[in-house]
C-alpha cells in the first residue's frame, strides 16, 4: 500500500492527520499508526490484523474499548477529517473523494453530511457566513 501522503500529493496538502503514539505492544496504537499511514487506500480488517499480529475479534474489542468505535469507523473518521481540511482549502469535492479512497463523490458526501449536518458546498457557505 502506498502512504496517504503520497496519495494526496500535488495541490492537495501532503500532511496527514496527527499521529497517535500507542506505545510498544499496544495493538490499538499499532493499528492506528497503520491506518494513519494508509487511510487513503482500501484497508481491510485483514490488513490491520496483519500489521498488528492479532486476531480480528481482539482488535475490534480493543478498538471499541479504547476509542468507542470500530476500526472501519475510525478509518471513515480520518478520511472525513482530512476531507474537511481539503474542502476548506478549496479542493473540489469529487477530487477529495477520489483522493481519500471513497468509492465516489456521493459516498464521501453522505459521510460528510453525517458529520457536519450539511453537504460540502453548503458547509462552506455556512462557514463563510460565520466569518471563519
Amino acid at each position: 500500500m502506498r502512504s496517504c501522503a503520497a496519495a494526496t500529493s500535488g495541490s492537495i496538502d501532503d500532511e496527514t492527520h496527527c499521529r497517535f503514539d500507542g506505545g510498544s505492544g499496544d495493538i490499538v496504537g499499532e493499528a492506528i499508526a497503520f491506518i494513519e499511514a494508509n487511510f487513503c487506500e482500501r484497508i481491510t480488517l485483514r490488513d490491520i490484523q496483519a500489521a498488528t499480529g492479532t486476531n480480528p475479534y481482539k482488535l475490534i474489542r480493543a478498538f471499541r474499548r479504547r476509542l468507542g468505535m470500530t476500526p472501519y469507523a475510525f478509518i471513515i473518521d480520518r478520511r472525513i477529517t482530512r476531507g474537511t481540511e481539503l474542502i476548506e482549502q478549496g479542493e473540489p469535492t469529487a477530487r477529495v473523494a477520489a483522493e481519500l479512497g471513497f468509492v465516489d463523490q456521493s459516498h464521501f458526501t453522505r459521510y460528510f453530511k453525517r458529520r457536519h449536518g450539511a453537504p460540502p458546498r453548503q458547509y462552506l457557505s455556512l462557514l463563510r457566513a460565520k466569518g471563519a
